[in-house]
């Protein structure tokens, strides 16, 4: 009887040592589970910022396209208007030649036609100027 109950108190505290036991895992499992979770938190919470992150550069990324069309749209505008400018400063260029040169051949022209008429005119005067001094030889004689 002595040994059963011997027997029995030893099973008594290898059950109450094992219960002992399976509370210390029991324990440790909850405090690897509470790590875990705290783990899956910052995770969580990692995740968040990279994917608010994500959205910050994308925009960013979005503003900065937006401004470099403008900048090139800008700049392509800016190299027409000096095309046009250099096309519109030929054109005048060209124009003002053109008249320059037509004045010059209308100055060209008039004044031939003055020396035209000049010369006709002396040639008139001196063949009046004969005529008379011919007529005044006549009379005297």
């Amino acid at each position: 009887l002595e040994r059963a109950a011997q027997k029995l108190e030893k099973e008594k505290q290898e059950a109450l040592q094992a219960q002992e036991h399976a509370q210390k895992e029991q324990q440790e499992a909850l405090a690897a589970s509470e790590r875990l979770m705290q783990k899956k938190t910052e995770m969580d919470s990692a995740q968040a910022r990279v994917t608010k992150e994500t959205a910050e550069l994308e925009a960013a990324r979005t503003q900065l396209q937006k401004e470099s069309d403008e900048l090139l749209a800008a700049c392509l505008k800016e190299k027409q208007a000096r095309e046009d400018l250099e096309a519109t400063k030929v054109q005048w260029q060209q124009e003002k030649d053109l008249r320059e040169r037509k004045d010059r051949e209308d100055w060209e022209t008039e004044k031939l036609k003055w020396r035209q008429e000049k010369d006709a005119q002396e040639k008139k005067d001196k063949e009046d100027w004969e005529a008379m001094k011919r007529k005044w030889e006549q009379e005297k004689a």
